[in-house]
């Protein structure tokens, strides 16, 4: 807990960036020898996902305050919600638009775990002067915004829309940290050299399809996403 306590008070200070904190993060845990969080709930998850949900949550959190406020403190009760392409299809419906504190309640499911704010949520909102401020997206905007997440691109006989695509490069990524860390644990403990090569081998693989999905549906590949995961390249490469 003070280890992201400490995150967050960096991230939140402007004197680190989000991804130089969350490495350090990461690498601070495994080297401590913690691999996966547990949660009450039953469900566990691998270091490097729990640490930035939780960074990426309660960055969010923190800037939902501060809206807040500075809300109170101007005399609005109206806020603009942030949009961005490959929103979640719940979120999709209501982001980029204009409510009163109760609607981010009522409609965007503020305070809710899969609502506004909530986990791995990407959008934020902020402060509106209805007949002084400008809205960020047009009514029309965010239309041919959704229009264009809804296009569908087929790779190898499937076909995947923004979110979709975007979920399929995650599950992608969190493979090839598991495939790393096996490499890694192998090594330690001085498997043969058959089966550490196997397993690269398979890690090189998905990596390669993991290049031709991000070309083929035109998103970024996010290596650091791979990387953040506590190893060095020379640990699981050599």
């Amino acid at each position: 807990t003070q280890t992201l306590d400490n995150a967050m008070m960096d991230i939140e200070s402007g004197a680190f960036s989000y991804n130089t904190v969350l490495e350090r993060t990461i690498n601070t845990m495994t080297n401590s020898g913690l691999r996966y969080i547990d949660y009450a709930s039953g469900t566990s998850n691998r270091i490097e996902v729990a640490v930035r949900r939780a960074l990426m949550t309660g960055y969010g959190q923190v800037q939902r305050y501060m809206s807040d406020q500075i809300a109170d403190e101007l005399g609005t009760e109206y806020f603009e919600v942030s949009a961005h392409s490959g929103a979640r299809p719940e979120h999709e419906e209501w982001q980029g638009g204009v409510y009163t504190k109760d609607e981010l309640y009522s409609i965007c499911g503020l305070d809710d775990a899969l609502g506004l704010c909530g986990i791995n949520c990407y959008h934020s909102y902020d402060p509106f002067f209805p007949g002084i401020s400008k809205r960020r997206y047009t009514d029309e905007q965010l239309e041919a915004l959704k229009a264009e997440d809804a296009k569908e691109i087929e790779f190898n006989g499937k076909q995947y829309n923004k979110y979709q695509a975007l979920q399929e490069q995650r599950k992608m990524e969190r493979q090839m940290r598991k495939y790393r860390q096996d490499i890694d644990l192998l090594k330690k403990g001085e498997a043969d050299s058959y089966t550490i090569e196997c397993r690269k081998i398979k890690y090189q693989v998905r990596y390669s399809q993991y290049k031709d999905f991000s070309e083929s549906m035109g998103l970024p590949m996010q290596r650091e996403r791979i990387y953040q995961d506590g190893l060095s390249l020379k640990s699981v490469a050599n």
